[in-house]
């Protein structure tokens, strides 16, 4: 009976199989092109998102710089008598590098919004070097601010001096500890994204 019903069925079998087989290969296929986008939009992203941290670290340097900055206490200057904020006993040299991030504003935004993409794409390891970022940059504001407001009232204190002089200028001493913060988690970060270019398997790792 069944082999008289495929006798007279079987093209319609034939023509349901093939049908079968068709969407399968499509179902694959699209797979396999979401794959490969998703895949070029990682790498994509991993190459910008290293580009910006890189800037990033290049952006703490140069806020960090004690080196040609007369025309920048100039500025700051007229801007604290704008604000009338300025003191005419206090060393603006200290808050140069405040106004340096202030100045540089657009630039950490932009880094910052790839905050949401790099934990979707590389999970919240990734972050990390948001962290030490955000701390480098608010310690070099409180110092820079301290150091200032400490000089016009004279109450420096010599330890303490020390900390927020090393805190806002680099010292090029392989003991900076934010210069060494800043390697270390972009770093990090080159070594992990790196695998994604050689199409290795992903796996973050930890520098010790």
């Amino acid at each position: 009976v069944l082999l008289c019903w495929f006798q007279e069925n079987w093209k319609d079998v034939i023509e349901a199989a093939s049908a079968v087989t068709v969407a399968v290969c499509a179902v694959c296929a699209l797979y396999t092109w979401r794959k490969e986008f998703v895949g070029k939009k990682k790498i994509e992203f991993a190459a910008e998102f290293v580009e910006k941290a890189i800037d990033i670290k290049g952006l703490i340097a140069y806020v960090r710089n004690g080196y040609s900055f007369a025309n920048e206490k100039k500025e700051i200057e007229n801007e604290l008598k704008k604000e009338n904020k300025f003191v005419p006993n206090g060393n603006v040299a200290y808050l140069v590098p405040k106004y340096r991030i202030l100045k540089n504003d657009e630039n950490i935004r932009s880094f910052y919004a790839l905050r949401t993409k790099a934990f979707m794409y590389f999970g919240n390891s990734a972050l990390k070097i948001y962290d030490v970022v955000k701390s480098d940059f608010i310690k070099i504001k409180l110092s820079s601010e301290a150091l200032y407001n400490n000089s016009y009232y004279n109450y420096l204190n010599d330890e303490k001096e020390k900390q927020d002089v090393a805190v806002i200028w680099a010292s090029y001493n392989s003991d900076d500890k934010i210069d060494q913060e800043i390697e270390k988690v972009v770093e990090e970060l080159k070594l992990n994204l790196d695998p994604l270019y050689q199409d290795k398997t992903f796996k973050w790792k930890t520098l010790k």
